[in-house]
């Protein structure tokens, strides 16, 4: 919380930090010197103001103090003069700058016209006789898959018919041992009781001839 008090001499209330307790100041409202209050509200006194005879304007105004006193004159203290810088010329008055405006002609660069076709490119296009593709040439891989293939295909065509033989083959034996010929056993085998030059199980009388 800040310090609050009022200026001894203008009576201004005034708000300053903590930090700056019992440091002297000035108020600024009428710039005379005061110090801040302690933190416990006593005020010091100001400490005698220390004269610089060093100090132009002190010597100046303790000599017209000490006049007052006696009838001897006041010395009047010498400024030094201030030497103003010379004028060579009159300073040139400021050129006026005008600006120019320009205009800028756009040209538009037309393109050259088109030359007209000689021919009519659909017509010539139509006239055109038709192209077939070329077939395409059998490569090595296809040349093998076909080679392959056909193998494949001559012996399934193989097997079927040796199958189609053997089925025929039997089925024929199958045939001949359930219809056998008029005067042969069922029993008896393939020449069996034939002759070895003639056909097997051939009956002693031809078939449909009557014996006597």
């Amino acid at each position: 919380m800040p310090i609050k008090f009022r200026c001894p001499h203008c009576q201004q209330f005034l708000g300053i930090s903590r930090a700056k307790a019992g440091v002297v100041t000035d108020c600024p409202m009428c710039g005379r010197t005061i110090r801040v209050p302690n933190l416990d509200g006593f005020v010091e006194e100001l400490p005698q103001p220390k004269m610089d005879l060093d100090d132009k304007d002190l010597r100046s105004a303790l000599a017209a103090l000490a006049s007052l006193e006696s009838d001897e004159p006041v010395p009047v203290v010498e400024q030094p003069k201030q030497i103003a810088p010379e004028v060579l010329s009159a300073p040139a008055a400021p050129v006026e700058v005008i600006p120019i405006e320009t205009e800028v002609q756009h040209k538009t660069i037309e393109p050259p016209p088109m030359p007209a076709p000689s021919s009519d490119p659909l017509k010539e296009l139509a006239d055109e006789p038709p192209t077939r593709p070329a077939a395409p040439q059998p490569t090595g891989k296809g040349r093998a898959s076909g080679i392959s293939g056909l193998v494949l295909l001559v012996s399934v065509l193989a097997a079927f018919v040796a199958g189609g033989l053997l089925g025929y083959q039997w089925g024929l034996r199958a045939f001949i041992a359930s219809h056998p010929l008029p005067g042969m056993d069922e029993h008896d085998d393939f020449n069996e009781g034939g002759d070895d030059n003639g056909p097997p199980n051939a009956p002693s009388t031809p078939v449909g001839s009557q014996s006597l």
